[in-house]
């Protein structure tokens, strides 16, 4: 039987509150193990991301080390002085002098990337030249790769080993050496100590950490080889492998082939979080590593607050459900009427905002027939918002395409069957009622009411004429750049000095012959430039431009490369500096200035034929000024002129 008495209804209400109170701690505690489950995933993804970002700042690091490296060596040995001495040095010419040629040039190196050694062997693999005499030796390793490096013609990398005399690691960069004919007359060896710089780069962490770790390691047989000396292990740089069974393990993973994040135990059983990338141009892998173990230690600490934060929170709720429930019986006509009152205020607010926007803006009803529209889209189509309302939107809103002159599907009609935004094709031109056309851009979006239904679709739309006027006047502008480049024969180029590369315009890449495939690097210019000129150019570039901060004026010659013509051109450049006063970038100019050096070498050849001939003569350019007078003959003391055509 239902008992209606105030005592009933009071314990009613005291049994509501309990079931919202309870229902609030269900609610807390689903919501704090939802945030602990989106604090972990954070936490996972931002080590994840702290991982790739370290793995990729190190292969960077590495990929660049070894390319300067391997560019050194190719600069070396390609170099015309550097191939004649070792030749002189291997059959016994100069030697005195190709010493001290070799010593001036490879000792700073030798010092500045703290070399172990740098040494030069003739075709025999015998060596004639070291920067070190207390490293000078030559191992089995080193003689196989010196015969490679001969016989495929190319720059070989040892990989790290062990040497078999010293029993030091090491790893070494040959390149080989090849005279005018093409035949191998010597090598040269750049010798690295990996602990110098290697080691300590792969080792070093950006950051606070009691378990993280970078590895390198390569495939060995059945195995996986570290390369480096590890964290939680000593004495295990090519020492340390790893059978390829466990596939659970990071480093088996690696060399079968997996890269990115992975979970699994590493070389102590311990559980990780790692990320495998492979290192380019080599056959090493690199993967970075911490201990879950590590990640959780500040999960936990964040569940503990989570768990307490909640057991306040239902607390605070038990003790106010029942004030908030009296409060909003008692407040809910005032609430209603507030809101009455907001929404009267935000149509007011909508209706100005919408006169006051920029551009035009129609808004429809869910059939396309207009509701409302701002002065601007009365400007634009011609029809008062008065006699628009009501009226299909294709009347009061007429396009068509530009080009083809064939009206154009309205984009309210492909919002309303599809519920999508959209947007204007280009080339599309509003017809105003007055018949003037007008480009424009617009979109259209859907209104839908708290349901999801389309109640309404709201278009805006702007005038591109002015906007279009600018784009020609721009088109304009630019090709007329192009045409005096290309009458001047002038082109452009911007290098940047910390990455040693430039890039260049189109008439630039015509005057050189080059298109996109052709190295825009220091050693991509120099193969530009004729052999003659090619080391004294290399020196002003290094000395006088970058080492003393003067800016680039000088004329050489280039053998263009599509059609190996000999041109003369004047580069000009002008230094950008750093904060520190280092250059970082330089732009400039280089024009091909043949023609007025071939004008330059016939006006001299005329000069000297001129001055052995005693014939006055007068040179005038073609304006009238006079170029050249030579001496004339005298008669009896008197000067006298004589002339021929």
């Amino acid at each position: 039987m239902y008992v209606n008495t105030p005592r009933a209804k009071y314990l009613r209400k005291k049994y509501h509150i309990f079931i919202y109170t309870f229902l609030v701690a269900v609610v807390l505690s689903i919501g704090g193990y939802y945030f602990y489950s989106h604090e972990e995933t954070a936490i996972k993804n931002e080590k994840n991301n702290d991982l790739i970002a370290i793995s990729n700042l190190k292969i960077d690091q590495l990929t660049q080390w070894l390319y300067e490296r391997r560019s050194e060596a190719h600069f070396f040995s390609s170099n015309p002085n550097f191939i004649k001495n070792a030749i002189n040095l291997s059959t016994g010419i100069n030697t005195d002098n190709a010493g001290n040629y070799f010593l001036s040039r490879l000792k700073p190196i030798f010092i500045s990337h703290e070399y172990e050694n740098i040494l030069i062997t003739d075709k025999d693999k015998t060596i004639i030249f070291a920067v070190n005499s207390e490293n000078n030796h030559i191992d089995d390793t080193s003689f196989v790769m010196i015969e490679k490096a001969l016989s495929k013609r190319e720059i070989v990398f040892t990989d790290i080993f062990k040497c078999a005399i010293t029993g030091r690691l090491m790893l070494e960069f040959i390149a080989p050496v090849f005279d005018r004919k093409g035949n191998p007359t010597a090598a040269i060896i750049f010798r690295i100590n990996p602990t110098k710089y290697l080691y300590p780069l792969i080792n070093s962490w950006p950051m606070p950490s009691k378990t993280a770790e970078t590895l390198i390691l390569r495939k060995e047989g059945d195995s996986a080889l570290f390369l480096n000396e590890l964290r939680h292990k000593k004495n295990t740089a090519l020492k340390h492998k790893l059978q390829i069974i466990n596939k659970n393990v990071p480093t088996i993973q690696a060399v079968l082939g997996t890269e990115g994040i992975f979970e699994g135990t590493d070389y102590r059983g311990v559980d990780v979080l790692s990320f495998i990338s492979k290192i380019p141009k080599t056959e090493w892998f690199m993967i970075a590593k911490v201990d879950k173990s590590e990640i959780y230690s500040e999960l936990n600490f964040k569940a503990a607050v989570i768990v307490l934060f909640i057991l306040v929170l239902i607390l605070f709720s038990a003790t106010g459900l029942s004030w908030i429930y009296h409060y909003n019986q008692r407040n809910l006509f005032r609430e209603l009427f507030s809101k009455e009152k907001e929404l009267s205020e935000f149509h007011k607010q909508f209706k100005t905002t919408l006169y006051s926007i920029g551009d035009g803006v129609i808004t429809t009803d869910k059939n396309g027939k207009v509701k409302e529209m701002n002065p601007v889209a009365e400007n634009l189509t011609g029809w008062k918002e008065e006699d628009a309302r009501g009226e299909e939107l294709e009347k009061v809103f007429n396009i068509i395409n530009e080009t083809t002159r064939n009206k154009v599907e309205n984009p309210v009609v492909k919002v309303l069957r599809e519920g999508l935004v959209v947007g204007l094709a280009n080339h599309t031109l509003l017809v105003s009622k007055d018949g003037t056309e007008i480009p424009i851009s617009d979109s259209g979006a859907p209104i839908n009411d708290e349901k999801g239904n389309i109640t309404g679709v709201v278009l805006v739309f702007r005038d591109q004429s002015e906007e279009r006027k600018k784009n020609r006047e721009i088109l304009e502008t630019t090709e007329q750049l192009k045409a005096s480049q290309r009458v001047a024969r002038i082109g452009y180029y911007v290098f940047d000095v910390s990455k040693g590369e430039w890039i260049s315009s189109e008439m630039l890449d015509e005057i050189f012959g080059i298109d996109n495939s052709h190295k825009h690097d220091l050693i991509g210019w120099l193969d530009l430039i004729h052999p003659e000129d090619r080391q004294t150019m290399s020196d002003y570039l290094v000395n006088h431009v970058l080492k003393e901060n003067n800016d680039f004026n000088r004329e050489y010659r280039i053998i263009n490369k599509r059609t190996k013509e000999i041109l003369w051109v004047k580069g000009i450049g002008n230094l950008e500096h750093n904060d520190e006063g280092f250059p970082v970038k330089m732009f400039g100019t280089i024009q091909d200035i043949s023609e007025m050096k071939i004008k330059e070498e016939k006006i001299l050849q005329l000069s000297r034929a001129v001055e052995q001939n005693p014939i006055s003569v007068i040179i005038t350019s073609p304006d009238g000024t006079i170029q050249y007078i030579n001496p004339t003959w005298q008669i009896g003391g008197i000067s006298c002129v004589k002339t021929t055509t």
